[in-house]
């Protein structure tokens, strides 16, 4: 929507090569929500998208207090 596909898919690559170097806990999303679970937005997600990214983000989130 706001950039070609191809400098999102490249971006993705460099951003996953970096992370894996770096020793980085790197997880990616980017098919994590089905398309029609984004609202009129290209960048926000339905009550139901958000649950299903709740879903995979909660079990990886730590509180180090």
């Amino acid at each position: 929507f706001f950039y070609p596909r191809w400098a999102y898919d490249a971006y993705r690559a460099q951003l996953a090569e970096t992370a894996a170097v770096a020793s980085w806990d790197y997880l990616d999303l980017w098919n994590a929500v089905p398309e029609e679970r984004f609202t009129n937005s290209a960048v926000h997600l339905d009550p139901q998208g958000v649950g299903m990214m709740v879903e995979l983000l909660a079990p990886r989130l730590t509180c180090d207090r």
